[in-house]
């Protein structure tokens, strides 16, 4: 699991102990980790359950806290196509990808964080 908070521009290495609700956060994780962020995000059971197994359904769901995307990709490997499920839970103070570590919104989002990439303003908190 991969976070940077957008507020403090810094990487945060346990969301438990330094969570604060009002910063922004980008977030990347493969379904295994998401049982950390769970609670933390208000994450609901449902969409929980689906981020942990292999579907071909494309969803959006909204919520009040955030909306749920669950999307899927393909590559072309050997003249086969592999899908790939990706689900996003967008919120006003957070982004959550879930997905395969070698997926390419994966490795994206992990040299963003990793980098401490800003693409455009720093966001301020309301």
């Amino acid at each position: 699991m991969y976070i940077l908070d957008l507020t403090l521009n810094e990487i945060i290495i346990d969301i438990k102990e330094n969570f604060n609700k009002n910063n922004y956060y980008l977030i990347t994780c493969i379904p295994n980790e998401l049982e950390a962020l769970k609670d933390i995000l208000d994450i609901d059971e449902d969409t929980f359950e689906e981020c942990l197994e292999f579907d071909d359904n494309m969803k959006l769901d909204i919520f009040e806290k955030y909306d749920f995307i669950s999307l899927n990709t393909y590559e072309i490997i050997n003249r086969k196509i592999k899908l790939t499920e990706v689900n996003m839970y967008l919120s006003n103070k957070f982004i959550l990808l879930i997905t395969d570590e070698k997926h390419f919104l994966y490795t994206f989002l992990l040299d963003t964080i990793q980098n401490k990439k800003h693409y455009g303003k720093k966001p301020t908190i309301n």
